[in-house]
């Protein structure tokens, strides 16, 4: 299985953390590359999303692996749910807060501003 300590096999390569939000228990697990004990290499899998930190420019992951299901079904729970969207064509807030009668908020983070957007379902023009 794929675990966050692959994703960063060589520690000089920029980044220095991966994280992953938990829903169900709200929290965040994070592998800090070349200093975690291996009991905090987290597996990566589907329905999940992950933070990677990068300490430089131009870093590039490239990541292998098969097309998801489609549809596909994700569990979600109270509060915010850190997703991805596993389809190679887009959506936009709008159409995404339309898929389900229960999403309140969607939002997303722009890396380069360090700041989040976020449409409120049925007010945000």
């Amino acid at each position: 299985s794929l675990r966050a300590s692959n994703l960063v096999s060589d520690p000089g390569m920029g980044v220095d953390k991966v994280a992953m939000y938990n829903s169900s228990t709200q929290l965040f697990s994070t592998y800090l590359v070349g200093k975690s004990h291996p009991d905090k290499d987290f597996t990566i899998g589907p329905d999940a999303g992950y933070f990677v930190n990068c300490t430089r420019a131009g870093v590039r992951l490239t990541l292998y692996g098969v097309p998801v299901d489609s549809p596909r079904t994700v569990k979600l729970y109270p509060s915010w749910n850190l997703i991805g969207w596993p389809s190679a064509i887009g959506s936009t807030a709008q159409g995404f807060g339309s898929l389900n009668s229960k999403i309140l908020k969607v939002a997303n983070y722009d890396s380069t501003s360090g700041l989040y957007a976020t449409y409120l379902v049925g007010l945000t023009i």
